[in-house]
């Protein structure tokens, strides 16, 4: 998992050779405002045994509601 772009998105790796796909890239938001998107984080959950993603949830900050009610 990567981070900093301000986005969230996902990337699929293919191999040299075949060109099929062989993994993927899940790149999570940021914490800034940048580009005039609300803050965010992701909390990810692995399994236990083998240590893979299963499931994720991503938090979106409202900062319109926060500095309304600051």
């Amino acid at each position: 998992m990567y981070g900093h772009i301000h986005a969230e998105q996902y990337q699929v790796q293919r191999g040299i050779v075949l060109e099929e796909p062989i993994g993927m890239n899940f790149i999570v938001g940021s914490a800034t405002t940048f580009g005039h998107k609300p803050p965010s984080f992701n909390v990810v959950y692995l399994h236990p045994d083998t240590l893979l993603p299963i499931e994720y949830e991503t938090y979106r900050f409202d900062l319109d509601h926060a500095n309304k009610f600051d």
